[in-house]
């Protein structure tokens, strides 16, 4: 069997891996956000990202569904980061001012404490001149196993360290 032109090359097992279409980081994501964390192994992650006039709400403002999706997204990598393998189950957002678009922003999450198979979280998001935008606070659910998300990191040792 010949691979066709553009396909990704076979997994050692013989079978390719599946893309990561996930909408925050995922690569293969057309029209996703393609977030580049990096991760500190005491749980903790970070991501800077400029958010374009597409993903506005109300003109020059980011959406909020996004600044909570971007918030959820850090505190799951911030949950990989302390090598834990876990799943969103409560999520709760403070929005402190409006985002602007255009500006670059900067996402940091860590681990705040672990009970038994319940991990909380917090988040923020700020500007380059320290400003918060957006608070998180999550729970998030450990599990025996992950889903396959086609290269997206769910090893921290695969993500690089924050400089």
């Amino acid at each position: 069997m010949t691979q066709e032109p553009g396909q990704p090359s076979a997994s050692p097992r013989g079978a390719a891996p599946p893309p990561n279409r996930c909408f925050a980081c995922g690569k293969d994501n057309e029209l996703g956000l393609k977030l580049e964390f990096c991760h500190r192994p005491e749980g903790e992650a970070e991501a800077r990202w400029t958010p374009s006039p597409e993903h506005e709400g109300w003109p020059g403002i980011v959406h909020g569904g996004l600044l909570s999706t971007v918030l959820d997204e850090a505190m799951s990598h911030a949950v990989l980061a302390a090598g834990l393998k876990a799943m969103t189950a409560e999520l709760r957002v403070r929005f402190r001012e409006p985002a602007p678009s255009g500006r670059a922003l900067t996402v940091r999450a860590r681990v705040a404490q672990r009970k038994k198979r319940l991990v909380e979280t917090e988040a923020s998001i700020t500007g380059a001149d320290g400003r918060e935008y957006a608070r998180g606070w999550g729970r998030f659910l450990c599990v025996d196993s992950l889903p396959d998300r086609g290269g997206a990191v769910s090893d921290p040792r695969q993500a690089p360290a924050c400089g």
